[in-house]
């Protein structure tokens, strides 16, 4: 099976005619997928919540999380603060955002191996697993973070621990053979450390988290006037 292109489509969906800003986004997500590209459209979630039950902040949630694992944005016409927080989300990430669909046909993003990427993946799911029996509820950190208890910050902890599987590799350069976990888990857990390693020292630095972190997960959407001459929060799409 080829690789698909993942392309997040963003444009207004409450701002103007709200079943127009659908169809717009559906036609959009079809001239794409006929292209050979695979599409998130946010604006079918018209259909789960007409009446904006869950609340803008809700979908602002969902969406982004939909945007970091994009490999593209494809930004329709129109006046949305919704979709300019998710342009916004994907700059910050390095995501390309393009603004005219026959430009993102005709020069997508290049892709890296799909081996590459597929590591990536095991490497998430690697984290997760073992955050059970390591980390704590709020914190999947905490046995790294522990050098700190004595006088090791922990951003260099990781590292140690990085240092200990790259020995481990160097002895199966020179041996060819490793007594207990295999070269590839060697490997993996050399990356992990230090992606760890990447993120204390970020925290440490007080520099903003990559991905979601604290400054996106509460996006301020601003407001549009009211069918009243009110005020009302914008959806985001």
């Amino acid at each position: 099976m080829s690789h698909r292109i993942r392309v997040y489509i963003s444009g207004p969906l409450s701002q103007g005619n709200r079943e127009q800003n659908v169809r717009n986004a559906i036609e959009a997500g079809r001239r794409l997928i006929e292209a050979g590209f695979s599409v998130f459209v946010p604006h079918l979630s018209h259909y789960m919540d007409e009446t904006d039950e869950f609340g803008h902040d809700t979908w602002v949630a969902v969406d982004l999380q939909w945007v970091a694992v994009s490999d593209a944005v494809l930004r329709l016409p129109g006046r949305s603060s919704g979709a300019d927080a998710e342009v916004r989300h994907a700059q910050h990430l390095g995501i390309p955002v393009y603004h005219d669909i026959e430009e993102l046909i005709a020069n997508p993003p290049p892709k890296g191996d799909a081996r590459f990427h597929a590591l990536l993946r095991r490497i998430a799911v690697l984290h997760d697993a073992k955050q059970r029996d390591y980390g704590r509820q709020h914190d999947p950190f905490a046995n790294v973070r522990g050098a700190s208890e004595w006088g090791v910050r922990p951003w260099v902890g990781a590292m140690v621990r990085a240092t200990d599987k790259l020995r481990r590799l160097q002895q199966y350069a020179r041996s060819g053979t490793l007594a207990n976990e295999g070269a590839e888990d060697s490997f993996l857990d050399l990356a992990v450390y230090a992606l760890i390693a990447l993120i204390l020292w970020r925290e440490e630095q007080g520099l903003p988290p990559y991905g979601l972190g604290s400054e996106w997960q509460r996006v301020s959407l601003g407001t549009v006037p009211g069918p009243a001459g009110g005020e009302e929060q914008e959806r985001a799409a």
